[in-house]
């Protein structure tokens, strides 16, 4: 196969290189995320539940919702991933 090295003409610009990596995630492949006030409907256990899972070891980790925001979540697939690993067997 033969491929060609970009020439100058072929070449994309630093801005139009740069919108490329800034454009969003389409939102069948953005992570879903629920608030920490949802996120033990995730596990299917109550509130009190879910913060001893949280502290423990393992767990994953709550993300923050948006720049210097106190929000906070967590992804879906992070939780239902640590449900079928590693969550205690009760």
């Amino acid at each position: 196969m033969n491929h060609a090295a970009p020439t100058a003409s072929t070449a994309p610009t630093p801005a139009a290189r740069k919108s490329t990596y800034l454009r969003p995630l389409p939102s069948a492949l953005a992570p879903a995320i629920v608030r920490t006030s949802l996120a033990h409907h995730v596990l299917g256990v109550g509130r009190t539940r879910f913060w001893q899972l949280a502290r423990t070891e393992g767990f994953p980790r709550a993300v923050q919702l948006g720049a210097g925001a106190r929000a906070r979540g967590y992804v879906v697939a992070e939780l239902q991933h640590w449900l079928e690993t590693s969550a205690p067997r009760v």
